[in-house]
């Protein structure tokens, strides 16, 4: 109960200051014209240029514009008020038609992709795209490039990709984080430290809706984790394990505890607004969720011996070590450790062994949510805050899958020194001088295009107290490591 009235609360709340801020104090604003940006296009076959270690690569500047017709935005709107009069919610999955275009300052092209398909997406994040006003509200959106509007043409867009993946991920600055790096760097964190994460990058996004282009701004665009993201980091014979995105939503925490109910165990049905904590993305004619059962079952039922020795043959510790050292480096409230939340599960189909994979890190650094005041900053590096105890308004509350790798001493020592390597004044990848190299390299690709007119407003760029954040964290840690 306590959970959801929480949830209930923060949707209000968010909702309110996302109408506030798209509110414009002139109604005649002029919004950029981007006629020129649409004219200037390159034919179909050169899309087949457009590298995956290209789009990611954070030296290049990229604009992408989304040109959708009044009446697909409107349905497409429509879809989302009928299913929050349905279900209280606005997380349908429907797609709309339209078509993409990508410049870069790498090209001297633009490339035009068509029938792609566009929706909102996020948790309590996501809310109506257009309100009965006609004031446009800023939205997180997934792009999709294998949506089949026409089954005339399935076997042209079913397997289509575009920069080696099937759909972009992409989340605006919703913690209006003026750096706006913080989640990027965050994953940069991720894969520069060898825990596989997916990639981040920058770019600007247009909407042409109709006859009116809006600039939504500077968007956060992430690969996302399917089995394309599995093809990249594992060899042929381990890509086609199970796959699940965890997440804290409809039921309980995604904690990994043995007291789950049978229907936390499942597959995503947005249509009746089914949603299992625990949700399988891959195999889901052939699994039946026994890989996963059981290796619950062994964070239960194994002693601490048969824990202590067996651990490592179905789990990647050492990745999972370097995940919690760089979860507490980062501040993120929201993560596995603190949470049980924003992760996805994933075992290789031929060794059998889990890797836990980070998800959502847009409170990091100082900037979101941060739940006791001082979280981000002076937590405890090992028994850090039970915020789900909080939540949940009980005594304690298990995570045994960080509880019991930590209360073995080679791993708690191992992941110690994993702090101290990240830390390393010389040579470490949590240093201040990192940040502010990534910061002003976006900085000087993307400022000029904050200040277009827009119906929004977007945050200047800054650097705030960022080198205070990693002072005090790098004091902090190091004086509990001492």
């Amino acid at each position: 109960m306590f959970k959801k009235l929480f949830l209930a609360i923060l949707i209000i709340t968010l909702a309110f200051f996302i109408y506030a801020c798209n509110q414009s104090d002139d109604p005649d604003i002029e919004v950029p014209d981007i006629t020129d940006i649409i004219d200037d296009i390159d034919d179909q076959a050169s899309i087949e240029d457009l590298e995956f270690s290209s789009f990611f690569n954070d030296e290049v500047k990229k604009d992408i514009i989304i040109e959708i017709n009044q009446d697909q935005w409107d349905t497409l709107n429509d879809e989302m008020n009928d299913y929050y009069d349905q279900f209280g919610n606005y997380r349908t999955d429907a797609y709309a038609k339209a078509d993409m275009y990508y410049r870069s300052s790498e090209y001297d092209e633009t490339y035009k992709i068509e029938n792609v398909g566009i929706r909102s997406k996020g948790n309590t994040s996501r809310v109506i795209l257009e309100d009965e006003q006609g004031n446009l509200n800023k939205s997180h959106f997934k792009i999709s490039f294998h949506e089949d509007f026409d089954q005339d043409e399935y076997d042209i867009y079913d397997d289509r990709t575009l920069f080696a993946v099937e759909e972009l991920e992409m989340k605006y600055n919703r913690n209006n984080d003026p750096t706006y790096i913080n989640e990027k760097f965050s994953f940069d964190l991720f894969n520069d430290f060898g825990v596989i994460a997916p990639k981040a990058t920058l770019s600007n996004l247009y909407l042409k809706i109709g006859d009116q282009t809006y600039y939504y701004g500077l968007y956060t665009v992430f690969e996302p984790i399917d089995k394309l993201f599995l093809e990249k980091r594992f060899d042929e014979d381990n890509r086609d394990g199970d796959l699940y995105k965890s997440l804290w939503q409809g039921f309980q925490p995604a904690s990994l505890q043995a007291n789950y109910s049978d229907q936390e165990m499942g597959l995503k049905d947005e249509s009746i607004n089914y949603r299992p904590t625990y949700d399988l993305k891959n195999n889901k004619k052939t699994s039946q969720h026994e890989a996963l059962i059981e290796f619950i079952d062994q964070l239960k039922n194994w002693d601490k011996e048969e824990f202590d020795t067996q651990i490592e043959s179905v789990f990647d510790v050492d990745q999972f070590l370097k995940l919690l050292a760089l979860g507490v480096l980062i501040g993120n409230p929201d993560d596995y450790r603190a949470m049980a939340n924003n992760y996805y599960f994933y075992q290789e189909e031929d060794r059998l062994l889990w890797h836990m994979i980070p998800y959502d890190y847009d409170h990091s650094f100082g900037i979101g949510w941060n739940p006791t005041g001082d979280y981000t900053i002076s937590g405890d590096i090992i028994t850090w805050y039970n915020i789900n105890a909080t939540l949940l308004n009980v005594e304690t509350y298990d995570h045994p899958l960080s509880d019991r790798i930590l209360s073995n001493e080679a791993f708690l020592n191992q992941y110690k020194s994993y702090l101290s390597q990240l830390l390393d004044q010389d040579n470490g990848l949590f240093r201040y001088q990192r940040y502010e190299t990534a910061y002003l390299q976006a900085k000087a690709l993307y400022e000029d295009d904050l200040n277009q007119a827009s119906p929004f407003d977007q945050p200047q760029f800054g650097l705030r107290d960022i080198q205070n954040y990693f002072t005090e964290k790098t004091n902090s840690v190091n004086q509990q490591l001492d």
